[in-house]
């Protein structure tokens, strides 16, 4: 037998925002409940990869 994962993951859905510069860039704000959560701060490095769902996935840079 397979033991399952019972962990819990919060989730977020959050929205990527055009900066209507024609730039084809997005901005994507993190609110500060997700920063705190994460341990993160302003200005961290992040890693932006997509998961075998579709799903952005990001991770601070060590």
């Amino acid at each position: 037998m397979k033991k399952q994962n019972t962990s819990h993951q919060k989730t977020w859905a959050l929205q990527i925002l055009d900066p209507n510069d024609g730039s084809g860039d997005g901005i994507l704000p993190l609110p500060d409940e997700l920063l705190k959560a994460l341990g993160w701060q302003e200005n961290d490095s992040i890693d932006v990869s997509l998961d075998e769902t579709g799903s952005i996935r990001l991770n601070r840079k060590s």
